[in-house]
């Protein structure tokens, strides 16, 4: 790669355009960028790599501000770098993102950042592309170096290029890793240590389950084992041990099984017994119920023989219950009477009074003016329920009317606020559809962010794809190439194969042949070949479908990352809230205009309905007003006439209701009397019947004979009882005839049952028991027994995986360097790495022995790091003059600087081959020369001019006064008030 020429505008410390010509500087071959600190030199250099990669190098490019402050508001921050890579002259003119002055209004707006890219071809400039992605791979491919490679090896960043030498070999790894892509050695450890994981959790897993089967033992086995526990890891040994326990069970369940059987026999003999004990209790206490109950009987003769005398009585009465009935109807029907003439005579007091007219005629005479009389008395009462009603009304048409002109003006003034509110709402509600577009803008945008996020890992999964399957394609092709330059080299003997004695050489037309060519190794046929160039088409084919994925990805990115603008994520979702919340801000002013609208229209009709309420309300205040005079006149002439007809009662209906009640007291009167005289003369007759019959019956008098009268229920239950009784006797009688007395009177029976019983419960405890253990000792011999059989079989099928899992571990331990036989704590990667780091160290110690005057050497270093480190990528400084290595970090700053620079310069030398021979022809220093003195500055620039001598442009950065004098060519950077500007 060779630098041309760079414009820099608003960008870090240069305001105004400036413009750099690195043919003309590099003609010299060696050139040098001065100026005060602070200046602006290292801004070229980040300008270089920001054209190339859109980034700077170190911390300088955390913050991502790449704008100058001293810049004018509508100056674009741009990056013009053109250069000559592979053989091609390329043109990237690079912007950042950034905000400029608005062309229309007041405020910033935000322009995005953009690349292009521009080829010269014979037809002149032609454009590549404008794509942030495309870009970046392009110049990746071309270049042939990152970002990181290109701070290592083209350009050498401030106070940076020292750290690959002081870090230590885990800091090393990863550098070199990406440097030298060994990320297949790096997956090779990966890969061994997940499927450690994996298999360590297997183990763990298959262990836990012995442990659970263990556990599941020790519960189900009744003796507890004197013996510690066993290890789950060792499931062989804890199978033999449940083994052991099953046995033991199965032997104490034939135990358990003879016991049971001896407790059922002993239960069976202690049930006989008690039951009968138990016989014999019960029939002596039966008969001393029966005693009893014979006792009993003979002590109710008495009441048996009173029984049949009131039942022999009762046998003569019944011809005399239809007289006696007879006389008890005649003589409540004379009470009854009796009591109505009481009653009736009371009622007449009540309403006539001792010195009132008892004429029941006059009475009857003066009821019946009264009656014609009550239509009036109904009227009057109409009329004063009409005229209360009237003024009622009145009253309340007046407090309407009252009530309407008030509600009429408050909706008055409340349709003047709601016109008001709603000329409000209408401007809010005017914004809605450019609300509405806003959001949608914003939606648009938020789903772009997210897919450009979503993209963004995707494409980095593909070009990952794509870097692998041009690794294996670039293998195929140097195994391809290899396999025919040992075709080449062994063509001589192939040839030869082919001689015999006479026959001219196809090469030389000889005929002796003296000393024929052999092959050193096998032969190369032309199916190996033709297999080789099938693996690179096949390769290559891969390569393709790759490339061309990442190419579609990188498509759908763009189109995406349009959409987004160049919004992050928090700012989109801003963004996107802002326009919901101002679109729910308008739809709430047109709801608002429709909810007063509507409330506007009820209230005009609230008002008109209460202008209506008004007419009606004056209307019927006046109606009422004239229909209350003709009915007080009407009123008046009825209760003229009323008064005159009540007398002294309070009104008509009372004085009515008065002569009535007694009216009809006197007649309740006379009828009373009359039904007295008449049951009188009843009870008379019934009374001389009933004892003409009972002197006949032989009773003394008729109350007698209704004493002895029973009814027939009655006569029925007598007969009942008395024939029960007897049954019972008789019964009683016989069975204690027939029992014997064989129990002993001393209730020797209530001991021996009490013996037996007792007996019994224990025999019952101990059969209970003796089944117990049974059961016990069948569930244990049960489960120790399936127990026994799942940890054999779970022993027999964890045995290979508990060893492939040791033997992987140790292989994984030794992989990454904690364990198994690598005792130098070395990854795999670290020591495919230690390789290419002895080349970088032969190659530096070529330029550090010139530059130290034949002091130093580097030399590169696998012994264990100090403090249990991981080693395999140590360096070490070789002094010459005492023959003892030393650590870089003991180095003073001068020699760190050239130790720096000859490691840099290393590197870049086999990075360089190993990237395929890339020629890297301009050559970039940043700093560091002030900490040299005179001989050791003379020695490095000789280094330098080796470096210009074999066709490189070489770059120098620093404010040395020296320098000044010993580099003709030179680029001063200015600084003033205004910003920096460059001086050739």
């Amino acid at each position: 790669m060779r630098l041309h020429r760079l414009e820099i505008t608003a960008f870090g410390p240069f305001a105004r355009p400036q413009h750099i010509d690195f043919d003309d500087l590099g003609d010299a071959g060696l050139f040098l960028l001065h100026g005060p600190t602070g200046a602006g030199k290292t801004s070229v250099l980040d300008a270089i790599c920001f054209a190339l990669y859109g980034r700077v190098p170190g911390s300088r490019g955390n913050g991502g501000r790449f704008r100058s402050d001293h810049a004018d508001p509508g100056a674009r921050t741009e990056v013009v770098c053109e250069f000559t890579v592979s053989g091609r002259r390329l043109e990237i003119t690079r912007s950042p993102e950034w905000h400029r002055p608005k062309k229309r209004g007041t405020g910033l707006t935000r322009e995005q950042a953009r690349v292009v890219v521009r080829e010269r071809t014979a037809e002149g400039w032609t454009g590549l592309t404008h794509r942030m992605d495309e870009a970046g791979d392009l110049i990746g491919q071309l270049v042939g170096l990152g970002p990181e490679q290109f701070t290592k090896i083209v350009m050498l960043p401030q106070g940076e290029f020292a750290a690959f030498l002081r870090a230590s070999a885990e800091e090393r790894r990863p550098l070199l890793q990406k440097l030298f892509g060994t990320d297949r050695f790096a997956a090779v450890e990966t890969w061994l240590a997940e499927r450690r994981r994996e298999s360590a959790g297997a183990v763990a897993s298959a262990r836990e389950e012995t442990a659970r089967l263990l556990a599941r033992a020790q519960e189900a086995h009744l003796t507890p084992s004197s013996a510690g526990d066993p290890d789950p890891a060792d499931p062989e040994a804890v199978a033999v041990l449940v083994r052991g326990w099953a046995d033991d069970a199965r032997a104490g369940l034939l135990d358990a099984h003879a016991a049971v059987m001896a407790a059922e026999t002993a239960h069976d003999r202690a049930r006989a017994a008690s039951e009968a004990a138990a016989e014999r209790v019960r029939r002596r206490d039966r008969r001393r119920d029966l005693a009893a109950e014979h006792d009993l009987l003979l002590s109710q003769a008495g009441m048996q023989d009173e029984r049949r005398a009131r039942l022999r009585a009762a046998g003569h009465a019944p011809v005399l219950l239809p007289l006696l009935a007879e006389f008890d109807a005649a003589s409540a029907e004379v009470e009854t009477a009796e009591f109505r003439v009481d009653s009736a005579d009371r009622a007449v007091t009540h309403a006539v009074g001792d010195a009132g007219d008892h004429d029941p005629g006059r009475l009857r005479q003066e009821l019946g003016v009264l009656a014609a009389l009550l239509p009036a008395e109904l009227e009057l009462r109409r009329l004063d329920r009409r005229a209360t009603l009237l003024r009622e009304t009145q009253d309340t048409a007046e407090t309407e009317r009252e009530q309407a002109e008030q509600a009429g003006a408050v909706l008055t003034g409340r349709v003047q606020e709601l016109l008001a509110a709603r000329s409000e709402g209408e401007v809010l509600a005017s914004s809605l559809i450019d609300r509405q577009e806003d959001l949608e803008r914003a939606k648009r945008v938020a789903e772009a962010v997210l897919a450009v996020q979503r993209l963004t890992d995707e494409q980095a999964v593909l070009e990952d794809e794509l870097r692998a399957a041009t690794d294996v394609h670039q293998a195929a092709v140097a195994a391809s190439q290899e396999l025919q330059a040992r075709r080449l080299a062994g063509m001589a003997a192939e040839l030869a194969a082919g001689l015999s004695p006479g026959t001219a050489c196809p090469v030389c037309g000889g005929e002796e042949h003296p000393r024929p060519a052999t092959h050193e190794g096998p032969a190369i046929t032309d199916d190996e070949q033709e297999e080789a160039a099938g693996a690179v088409e096949l390769a290559a084919s891969r390569r393709e479908e790759a490339r061309q994925a990442v190419e579609a990805g990188r498509q759908q990115l763009a189109a995406a990352q349009a959409l987004a603008g160049g919004a992050d994520a928090e700012a989109a979702m801003e963004e996107l809230s802002g326009a919901q919340t101002r679109l729910t801000e308008a739809g709430r002013g047109a709801a608002r205009v429709r909810k007063l609208t509507t409330e506007l229209a009820g209230l005009e009709s609230e008002l008109e309905s209460a202008r209506k309420r008004l007419e009606l309300a004056t209307g019927a205040t006046a109606d009422a007003r004239e229909e209350l005079a003709a009915l007080d006149s009407r009123r008046d002439d009825l209760r003229e006439r009323l008064d005159k007809a009540c007398g002294g009662e309070a009104d008509l209906p009372s004085r009515h209701a008065r002569v009535a009640a007694a009216v009809a007291a006197l007649t309740e009167q006379e009828e009373a009397g009359r039904a007295l005289s008449a049951a009188q003369e009843r009870l008379n007759r019934a009374r001389a019947a009933a004892d003409r019959a009972s002197s006949a019956a032989g009773f003394t008098d008729r109350r007698a004979a209704a004493a002895a009268a029973l009814p027939e229920a009655e006569r029925t239950t007598l007969t009942e009882l008395i024939t029960e009784h007897d049954a019972q006797l008789a019964r009683v009688t016989a069975l204690l005839e027939e029992t014997a007395e064989d129990v002993d009177p001393e209730n020797s029976q209530d001991d021996e049952a009490d013996r037996t019983r007792m007996s019994l419960q224990a025999a019952r405890a101990a059969h209970r028991t003796a089944q117990e253990r049974h059961v016990l000792a069948t569930r244990a011999a049960r489960a120790l027994a399936g127990l026994a059989g799942d940890l054999e079989r779970h022993a027999a099928s964890t045995s290979s995986l508990r060893g492939s899992f040791a033997t992987l571990e140790s292989v994984s331990r030794c992989a990454e360097g904690t364990g198994g036989d690598n005792q130098l704590k070395m990854r795999l990667s670290s020591y495919v790495l230690a390789a290419r780091l002895e080349q970088v160290a032969g190659a530096a110690s070529v330029r550090l022995t010139a530059m130290s005057g034949g002091r130093y050497s580097l030399v590169h270093t696998d012994g264990p790091a100090r403090g249990g480190a991981r080693s395999g990528l140590g360096l070490a400084v070789v002094d010459g003059w005492t023959g003892s290595q030393r650590d870089p970090a003991s180095l003073s700053g001068g020699e760190t600087f050239c130790t720096s620079l000859a490691l840099a310069l290393g590197l870049a030398d086999v990075v360089q081959a190993e990237a395929g021979g890339a020629v890297i022809e301009t050559l970039l220093v940043d700093e560091g020369f002030g900490s040299l003195d005179q001989d050791t500055l003379d020695e490095v620039m000789d280094v330098l001019d080796g470096l210009r001598a074999g066709g490189r442009v070489v770059g120098l950065v620093s404010h040395v006064a020296d320098l000044r004098d010993r580099i003709p060519a030179q680029l001063e950077v200015v600084k003033t008030r205004t910003g920096s500007t460059l001086v050739a």
